[in-house]
């Protein structure tokens, strides 16, 4: 049996729910998941007309699965493995609770203008509190190498403040180039994190006879060549350089798979669903370099990196995470996780595979893969709230 056991913390608050940062954030990112979904079809294929004061509905959609369903995830990931990291707690008990009153009040609708001021300044203070959350531990215990973690942070802090200010026209500075910027950012930090997370997951679930290793070099290039990248993708837009970037990153990034590879991989769910992401955003460097050369729509590669790697990377995450330290078996395999994952590659799958060959269905082919994408986190939701609400089942604090 693999489970995650914890030493003990001092004990703020008797409410499971509160006592760990993945419990409420994990919980909150699935049902805000299915919300934005549902209501973003609703402008999308039905033409709603919802007075967004600030922004029209694709860029409100963008803004919150990155501020909104995203960074939810990322917080309830690092509260907790912050608290690993450092053995000093993070959040819990009535600091927790205002992380989370002031996520929620970020995320209501801007549909009037007083609304629209109290929900950027709900959004901007949760961020500045999770950077001073998660930075004071790391700082304290003088770990330099988790320093990108607190650093990434603050810039989506600064970054959201700008995308307010612009959104109000207080600069002038385009909001979805801002955007643009702020989702390379959450992938630069998943690229730092499943650097390290996968072939530990993969080694503890299979003991290979000769463990994985990443290569050096990889691990010392491909973090500058990827904000390289994303420098010029958002500013620049230098086709020939983007181009020998991406074709860079897809051959590197494919050796990383290469060397992570085990056959063993695809009898463990929670193993080959970050495999499967990953290899989601290997595969995009191909559409972005074959995008150049205008054979794909951006619309296309822009889904793969947000719903193939993003999507199955944190939903991986949240479920290994909710097994694991609520005390379960990490392997334990509830029936229902497969069709989890399944559901969500059928998202990838309509959202950007068939239209490659049938974009004279677009729309239909995207509101499938919204079915899908409200499918998956509707499941994740039912299946989960009993671990993430109750104690954990060897009755120790977190």
């Amino acid at each position: 049996m693999l489970s995650i056991g914890l030493e003990p913390f001092k004990k703020t608050t008797d409410n499971p729910f509160l006592q760990t940062g993945f419990r409420p954030f994990f919980l909150l990112a699935s049902a805000y998941a299915i919300f934005v979904m549902v209501l973003w079809g609703g402008i999308y294929l039905f033409q709603w007309s919802i007075p967004f004061v600030h922004s029209g509905g694709s860029l409100w959609h963008a803004h919150e699965m990155i501020y909104g369903y995203s960074l939810a995830v990322i917080a309830g990931f690092l509260l907790t493995a912050v608290r690993n990291w450092t053995r000093q707690q993070t959040a819990d008990g009535p600091l927790l609770l205002a992380l989370i009153v002031f996520w929620v009040t970020g995320r209501i609708p801007p549909i009037t203008t007083p609304l629209a001021y109290f929900q950027a300044f709900g959004d901007i203070v949760f961020g500045l509190l999770l950077v001073l959350v998660i930075a004071a531990p790391i700082l304290r215990r003088k770990l330099t190498k988790q320093w990108p973690v607190w650093i990434i942070l603050s810039v989506l802090l600064l970054l959201n403040v700008l995308y307010y200010l612009s959104a109000f026209q207080v600069i002038p500075m385009m909001p979805r180039q801002v955007i643009y910027l702020s989702l390379f950012l959450v992938l630069n930090l998943i690229f730092i994190f499943t650097r390290r997370l996968i072939p530990n997951f993969i080694n503890s679930a299979l003991r290979p006879k000769k463990p994985i290793k990443n290569r050096a070099f990889l691990d010392k290039v491909l973090i500058p060549i990827f904000l390289v990248f994303s420098i010029n993708e958002v500013f620049f837009k230098q086709q020939e350089l983007a181009f020998g970037l991406a074709l860079t990153l897809l051959i590197f990034n494919l050796l990383r798979l290469y060397d992570w590879y085990q056959k063993g991989i695809w009898t463990r769910h929670l193993i080959w669903s970050l495999y499967v992401s990953y290899f989601f955003l290997t595969f995009v460097f191909l559409l972005k370099a074959l995008e150049y050369v205008g054979v794909f729509s951006p619309l296309l590669t822009t889904h793969l990196f947000t719903v193939g790697g993003i999507g199955l990377i944190t939903l991986a995450m949240m479920t290994r995470v909710s097994f694991g330290h609520t005390g379960r078996n990490i392997m334990e395999e509830i029936h229902a996780t497969r069709w989890i994952f399944y559901s969500l590659i059928g998202a990838v799958v309509f959202r950007v595979v068939l239209p490659i060959f049938f974009m004279q269905y677009y729309v239909q082919l995207v509101g499938v893969a919204m079915l899908f994408w409200v499918l998956t986190f509707f499941i994740f939701f039912f299946q989960f709230y009993k671990v993430l609400t109750q104690k954990r089942v060897d009755g120790m604090y977190g």
